[in-house]
């Protein structure tokens, strides 16, 4: 069987390019929400490594390709998902018994292997019976089919069946022990021992049961709860005198079920040992190359069944979600019809969302985005910046129609809660994590800036604001900077003759509906804004119009 089938990557994708295609940064992950978006439930409590958003991204166009076709199979076919979904468990035993196989302990390195094999069956089955009188287009699932089709026809996989049919134990069917204790005259434990090995659970008893005298007559319903203190053993001589991180205990914090366990650890062991032994061949031939390739889906079919449902969710909402068209990097393309802000659509489900278009091209590569208080920008900028991470992701954007090249970074200079520091001002703070990030801004990257250099004077702000302009035009990134500083929406030509400029910055506007009453549309528009407008509609809706009326109101 092949070891490097995936769900996400191209064949022979390794992994100096999945380096090589790293984002530059993070920061933007938790900026724009996107944990809300794509949610990935973790299983650290399992022992499973964390699963993090941040893990998946990539820059190459290729990749995203790729993973977008296997999501849109998923996302059009709910049997496919099923399968995924049914596979996920027993996937997820696997990868739980191979970090148990790299522990100390004989007997569960042992069961686990063989437990291993036969999940590596059942999990090969589900795949080979929901795939095999299936037609799949994507190159990721055809690989799969592939594999589990040449596995299951393989003289290796007929053998291995054979091999675990042939064992005496069922070693997945054990479910209980049952253990007897003798005491002596005083009713101390003196001896205990296995009686047998069972493949049903017990039970605790009921009320009603313990009156009437019928859970007597069931062998397998307990009739009080057991809390061994094995007389005798210590701390030491049972293995349990430091915990998992080798620090020393007292014997005072062993918690009893650890003695009990381990106890009934040695007793198993003992007595399967010769069965163990016999089937360590098998195990030795099987375990590490025909199980890996499972390890390595484990966490790609949790991502992609995230993504799945997050866009039946957003469609569930009458939202579209759109799979991207995609470019090369050198294209420089962002061409996107319909953006919508995905939080301020799950929290105003009952709203009519207004979408907006945006377009990077020779004429505006770099926007700055004004226009009234309250009248989107902010949340324009943000759904712009979602739909981008999104296409890194390989997944579905929310919008109508996207055409789309990937980006190298996205960077973030939002008004935080923090930016101020002791013995600083929020200004300074706020200018040195802008500059940053400009010492780290690229051509192919995409830069989102939300009120910068609010927390200093309009003149001020106007100057520093006008540098940084012009050398993001020179540097060639794509983005927008939301501001209320509408004098610069008059000098973006001279940021565009400045010698060396690579990407031309061009204006949008916020537009209003009713101007008169102060109604915001919602639209955002690439035209030139009348900033004096806005504020002449702000003072005349707060009655601070005095030359108009000659007064300030009752």
């Amino acid at each position: 069987m092949k070891n490097n089938i995936s769900l996400l990557y191209p064949e022979n994708y390794d992994a100096d390019r999945r380096k090589a295609s790293q984002m530059h940064g993070m920061d933007f992950v938790d900026a724009l929400s996107l944990k809300s978006m794509i949610v990935l439930v973790n299983e650290t409590f399992r022992g499973a490594p964390p699963i993090r958003l941040t893990d998946f991204f990539t820059t190459d166009s290729e990749v995203i390709s790729y993973r977008l076709d296997v999501l849109e199979e998923l996302v059009d076919n709910d049997d496919l998902c099923a399968v995924l979904e049914k596979a996920l468990p027993v996937v997820r035993g696997i990868f739980d018994m191979h970090t148990i196989i790299n522990g100390s302990v004989s007997l569960e390195k042992s069961l686990s292997a063989i437990r291993i094999l036969e999940s590596y069956i059942e999990v090969t089955d589900i795949f080979y019976d929901g795939l095999k009188d299936r037609e799949v287009h994507s190159a990721g699932l055809k690989a799969l089919k592939k594999m589990v089709s040449e596995t299951v026809s393989g003289d290796e996989y007929r053998n291995l069946k054979s091999d675990l049919n042939e064992q005496t134990v069922d070693f997945g069917e054990l479910k209980s022990v049952t253990i007897g204790v003798n005491l002596d005259a005083n009713m101390q434990a003196v001896e205990a021992g296995l009686l047998s090995v069972n493949t049903e659970r017990f039970k605790k008893g009921t009320l009603i049961g313990k009156v009437t005298g019928l859970d007597k007559k069931d062998p397998y319903t307990l009739l009080s709860p057991l809390y061994p203190l094995p007389k005798g053993l210590t701390a030491r001589s049972i293995g349990l005198d430091t915990d998992s991180s080798g620090q020393s205990r007292p014997e005072s914090v062993i918690p009893d079920t650890e003695v009990l366990a381990k106890s009934i650890r040695h007793a198993l062991e003992d007595n399967y040992k010769n069965s163990i032994r016999s089937f360590g061949p098998v195990v030795d031939k099987y375990f590490s190359v025909n199980t890996a390739v499972y390890v390595t889906l484990f966490s790609e079919i949790r991502f992609l069944l995230a993504e799945v449902k997050f866009i039946k969710d957003m469609r569930s909402l009458g939202l579209s979600m759109v799979k991207p068209e995609v470019r090369g990097m050198a294209d420089k393309c962002f061409d996107v019809q319909g953006i919508y802000n995905v939080n301020l659509a799950r929290n105003m489900p009952h709203v009519e969302l207004v979408r907006n278009d945006l377009k990077f091209d020779g004429d505006g590569r770099f926007y700055l985005l004004t226009g009234p208080n309250h009248g989107g920008k902010s949340v324009f900028a943000r759904a712009v910046g979602a739909v981008q991470a999104l296409f890194l992701l390989g997944c579905f954007v929310p919008a109508d129609r996207a055409v789309m090249s990937p980006v190298t970074g996205i960077y973030t200079h939002f008004t935080t809660g923090d930016d101020r520091d002791y013995g600083r001002g929020r200004f300074e703070s706020e200018c040195e994590r802008l500059v940053k990030i400009l010492r780290q801004l690229g051509e192919y990257d995409m830069l989102l800036m939300d009120e910068s250099f609010s927390g200093t004077g309009a003149l001020e702000a106007c100057y520093i604001a006008s540098e940084v302009l012009t050398g993001i035009g020179v540097i060639g990134s794509c983005g927008i900077f939301v501001t209320h500083i509408h004098d610069l929406a008059a000098q973006t030509d001279s940021f565009n003759s400045y010698p060396g400029n690579k990407g031309r910055i061009d204006n949008l506007s916020a537009l209003m509906e009713d101007k008169e009453k102060g109604t915001r549309s919602y639209r955002i528009a690439r035209i030139k804004p009348d900033g004096l407008s806005y504020a002449s509609d702000i003072a005349a809706k707060c009655g601070l119009n005095f030359t108009d009326r000659g007064n300030f109101g009752i």
